[in-house]
Formats: C-alpha cells, sequence, structure tokens
C-alpha cells in the first residue's frame, strides 16, 4: 500500500525519544489531519521519511491512562475535522497492569475500526469497544462515516515491543514536564456527530451471550509432546494470559 505524497510546509523534526508510534496517513483525508495548523506540533517524520503524527508520552496529564485523544471537540488532543466525526472518536489508553496499548472507539456511532495487512480482531457488536494494538496486529486505524474508513492511518510503532510497555511502566518517572494539548476555546461547531446515511444508533443491553476468548500469541513459553504454552495477551482487555496450544497428533497417540 502507498502512502500519499506530501510536502511539509517545513521540515519535520526528528522523533521524540518519547514517542511511542506514528499515525501515517493513508489517504488525503488523513493527510488533511496531518496538515491541520492544530496538530502541528505533533508533526514528525520517522527514521524511514514518512511524516506523519508523534504519539509519544508526554501528551496530556501525568496521571491520567489516556495517551492520546482525537476528535472534533474543544477537548480532543488530535483535532479532526468534519460532521462524521465526534467530539471525542477515539483514544489510546494505557492498561496499567501490563503496560500495553488499547483502542477505544468512542464515536457517537460505532464509527471507529481496526483493520491490519497481517492480523487483524477488530471491535465485534456484544464487545467492549476497545481492542489491543501492537506492531503488525490491529494496525491500521480508520475512522468516520458508514464503514468507517473515510481517514485512514497506519500505527507505524517507533521502538521495539518490550521497549514500549518499558517506557510506558517508568512513565511517573520520567524527568519531564507533561504538556496538555488540548484545545483551548474554537470557534467550530461543537453540535453532535452527524451519523451517514443509512446509519442508526441503537442502545445495547448485555444479553446473556458470552463471547469466545480473543488473544495474540506473544511468547512461548514452553513446549512438550502435548502442546506449546504462549505468554499472550487477551485482545479485548490488554491483560496477560497463559495459553496452551495442543498438538492433537501427539495428544491422540
Amino acid at each position: 500500500m502507498s502512502h500519499p505524497q506530501t510536502s511539509a510546509p517545513a521540515p519535520a523534526p526528528a522523533p521524540s525519544s518519547l514517542t511511542l508510534f506514528y499515525l501515517v496517513p493513508l489517504n488525503q483525508q488523513a493527510l488533511n489531519v496531518v496538515e491541520h495548523p492544530s496538530n502541528r506540533q505533533f508533526v514528525s517524520r520517522s527514521s524511514d521519511g514518512k511524516v506523519g503524527l508523534s504519539i509519544a508520552l508526554n501528551i496530556g496529564s501525568k496521571n491520567s491512562t489516556t495517551i492520546v485523544t482525537l476528535g472534533r471537540g474543544k477537548d480532543a488532543n488530535i483535532v479532526i475535522e468534519g460532521p462524521y466525526i465526534s467530539r471525542i472518536q477515539c483514544s489510546f489508553e494505557i492498561n496499567t497492569t501490563t503496560n500495553l496499548v488499547m483502542l477505544y472507539d468512542r464515536s457517537h456511532g460505532n464509527s471507529t475500526q481496526v483493520r491490519s495487512e497481517k492480523k487483524c480482531m477488530p471491535f465485534e457488536h456484544g464487545r467492549t469497544r476497545k481492542v489491543l494494538v501492537m506492531p503488525d496486529f490491529n494496525d491500521i486505524l480508520g475512522m468516520g462515516g458508514l464503514h468507517a474508513n473515510n481517514i485512514e492511518f497506519k500505527l507505524e510503532w517507533f521502538p521495539e515491543p518490550d521497549h514500549v510497555q518499558e517506557m510506558i511502566s517508568n512513565r511517573l518517572n520520567y524527568p519531564f514536564k507533561f504538556v496538555d494539548h488540548c484545545q483551548e476555546a474554537r470557534t467550530e461547531d461543537d453540535s453532535d456527530t452527524v451519523l451517514p446515511p443509512g446509519m442508526q444508533t441503537r442502545v445495547h443491553v448485555p444479553g446473556v451471550k458470552h463471547c469466545s476468548l480473543r488473544y495474540l500469541a506473544i511468547k512461548e513459553l514452553g513446549k512438550g509432546s502435548f502442546g506449546t504454552v504462549h505468554k499472550a495477551a487477551d485482545v479485548d482487555t490488554g491483560n496477560f494470559i497463559a495459553v496452551k496450544e495442543l498438538n492433537m497428533r501427539g495428544a491422540g497417540s
């Protein structure tokens, strides 16, 4: 997949040492977000030369588990204009137990979604609107419209996953000042989100249906004749679990 070509008005700065990942635009609408004047402080250039939005640990409040919020309202860190975008469209949050990063869909019409060219477990009806995001997993973010693809970004992670968790774990000990980038009073319309034609909102009442466990294997812990045990992450909570994958040939012998 090719990325839109950009010509930044000024050379984009190098990434901060606190950068966790970039949001690299995949279409013109996403490029418009990068070029929005209110988002200028987030623009950075990755090591391979791509210009995107640098998502770093010093955005927002030091004691908050929220890394960054995206939306059209004055309380969003990254401004995304458009009638199909909610005041707070989505946010990246920290699971404080595992220090993994979760994406929360906070939109009015469930118009945030993830996909991937490699492995994906997107938001599903009946589940809480949050999913794990990691390198090569749920790493394409779509927002707005009936199919949640009006604006698309690729998440390109800066450090390795283990380093990401270490950085998050130590975030309260870093000798830097957390800067609140939320917008000041804006003149834009803060009315409710306009849903695309054909989209309706419904109140989902919890039922008796139990959703199956979704997990991402992270590291092999042990292997025997009957199967392999992996350290895994629950995709819908961000908690670590141990998963044993049975070798049916070995189990049946």
